[in-house]
């Protein structure tokens, strides 16, 4: 039996851990917030047979940098928004999603990872069940009405995450910017003068905005 220790950075991490799962790999994982290993890094403490030392080591490096390569985009929302035809319907697959609809069990395949910005406990349970292997659902909301109980083998076994946002700080939106920047994201924004707030926000509440509203103060 050998001992193998992984220190990887965060953008690495959930890739990684999805191809050592899909090897049938058993690890324990600790992730570090600070010292001598930095923020954000994780380690994984693989135990292997020796004859599988190569394999594991092959693992860890196909999931590297798959963040900006060969990444499908899927996006769940409410019903009247989620049909074709509707403007976040359209527009998540004009801005290159492979799949927009309702509900997260109807995605064609699993999702390495999730966000859920709506503060919404019950959205939950299902967004868990539509993960991968190892894989994140991250919290996006500061507040959440309750969570409803949920069988620990569909939503949590397997090393799957959830993980909650209580703040942001500067250097994480410098982060955030930086690697939107190398996907490329390019936002659809609609620019509005600032006389015309009213109707930017009439537009807002009918869910007549593509994308992201923005008022130009001139």
């Amino acid at each position: 039996m050998k001992l193998i220790i992984v220190i990887l950075s965060g953008a690495d991490t959930d890739n990684v851990i999805h191809k050592l799962l899909e090897r049938d790999f058993r690890f324990t994982r600790l992730t570090s917030s600070g010292g001598f290993l930095r923020r954000g890094n994780t380690t994984l403490l693989i135990g292997t047979a020796a004859e599988r030392v190569d394999e594991a080591v092959v693992g860890h490096r196909l999931g590297e940098n798959a963040v900006l390569a060969n990444r499908d985009i899927m996006g769940a929302t409410n019903p009247a928004a989620a049909e074709p035809g509707t403007i976040r319907g359209d527009l998540a697959l004009e801005m290159g999603a492979s799949w927009a609809g309702e509900d997260p069990a109807e995605m064609p395949v699993a999702a390495d990872s999730a966000i859920l910005f709506a503060p919404a406990g019950e959205l939950i349970p299902p967004a868990l069940r539509a993960l991968k292997k190892g894989g994140t659902l991250s919290l996006a909301g500061i507040h959440m009405s309750d969570v409803p109980s949920m069988k620990y083998e569909e939503c949590l076994f397997y090393e799957k995450n959830l993980r909650s946002v209580t703040a942001n700080t500067r250097r994480d939106g410098e982060d955030l910017l930086r690697e939107a920047a190398e996907i490329p994201i390019r936002p659809k924004v609609t620019l509005f003068p600032l006389e015309e707030a009213n109707r930017a926000l009439q537009m807002l509440k009918a869910d007549e905005i593509q994308g992201t509203g923005v008022l130009v103060v001139s």
